[in-house]
């Protein structure tokens, strides 16, 4: 039975990215554990099923990696080689809780990294973030109202560089995922871009996507 509910992945990597070569001795470490105890959970955030029970899906993940400055890899890239940090150890870490249940669904995860620069005297640096969001089929798999608040903080040692982001969206199903036109819009505080103290951005996003 429980054998049922529980799904986990492992692996290692090269950690440079896909199709390049690794120009050190680093490597990419990750892991999964997922729980899904009310049946099987659609990976999409919508409800397109209109699920006529109760589903969950709780999940957690790792990954640790050791890199060095120039690496390939873009999101290690600009905190590794910009700033100097040199060859590192960076764990990532994830947690993620949804639910669904008669086309409404809601869910929530949160990030954390640490770059542990292997340098003596440099400190380590922590990021970390989470959203929240809830969607709901005012028509059945076709017509869906959602709403969705995010956090993102680079540099928990660094001031003023949160982003904050909190809007509403629409989105109409033409053949599922596959074929689908999106719209949104977000107040967004972002305390390292343009917005000043006390200050918001708007932003405004109408997309059409098709998939084959």
């Amino acid at each position: 039975m429980l054998d049922s509910m529980l799904t986990y992945n492992i692996g290692a990597y090269n950690g440079e990215g896909r199709n390049k070569s690794n120009p050190d001795n680093g490597m990419l470490y990750a892991a999964r554990l997922m729980f899904e105890p009310l049946g099987k959970y659609a990976y999409h955030e919508s409800d397109n099923e209109i699920s006529d029970k109760l589903l969950m899906l709780v999940s957690a993940a790792y990954a640790v990696s050791n890199d060095q400055a120039g690496s390939t890899n873009t999101s290690l890239k600009a905190r590794l080689a910009t700033t100097a940090l040199g060859i590192s150890e960076v764990t990532g870490s994830n947690a993620f809780v949804g639910a669904k249940y008669r086309g409404a669904s809601v869910h929530g995860e949160y990030f954390n990294r640490v770059i542990d620069p292997q340098t003596n005297g440099l400190s380590d640096e922590t990021a970390e973030g989470y959203y929240v969001q809830g969607g709901y089929f005012v028509m059945p798999k076709t017509l869906e109202i959602a709403a969705r608040y995010e956090y993102f903080e680079p540099n928990k040692d660094k001031a003023k560089d949160l982003r904050n982001e909190y809007g509403i969206g629409v989105n109409y199903f033409i053949n599922g995922h596959r074929n689908k036109i999106q719209g949104d819009f977000f107040k967004i505080k972002d305390e390292a871009g343009k917005t000043k103290q006390g200050e918001e951005d708007s932003r405004l996003r109408v997309q059409y996507q098709l998939a084959f």
